[in-house]
């Protein structure tokens, strides 16, 4: 994990030494969005499974970072790194937990912004 943060500290600071812009990961990139972290959460928990078929519905525990990959107007997609727990389906053994990743759409409404659409497995 330590050799992961080093290596993206390393290539931002050449990045920045050649004058590149530089948009490090963190979950902090969601705090443009007003809504966005919890309409995140709320829409995995009614839309996502895990596991190929082998976890049933479960819960996002955290998101660990974010990345914007595109923004225009009233939409944004969002690259959302996270952690999920989840029940195994019937018969199974297998893990349904740990890390993953997973691209959110967002929508600008009245009141902020929602998702209206998700990358991975869903029900």
């Amino acid at each position: 994990m330590m050799d992961s943060w080093m290596s993206r500290l390393s290539a931002a600071a050449l990045l920045t030494a050649l004058g590149a812009p530089v948009a490090l990961a963190d979950a902090a990139a969601l705090d443009k969005f007003a809504g966005a972290k919890e309409a995140i959460m709320s829409y995995y928990a009614s839309n996502a499974h895990e596991g190929g078929g082998n976890c049933r519905a479960g819960q996002m525990t955290d998101i660990s970072d974010a990345r914007v990959v595109s923004e225009s107007g009233n939409q944004a997609v969002v690259a959302v790194d996270y952690n999920f727990t989840a029940s195994p389906t019937s018969g199974t053994t297998g893990t349904c937990s740990g890390p993953t990743t997973r691209q959110f759409t967002l929508g600008k409404g009245g009141s902020g912004w929602t998702v209206t659409g998700m990358s991975g497995e869903a029900p």
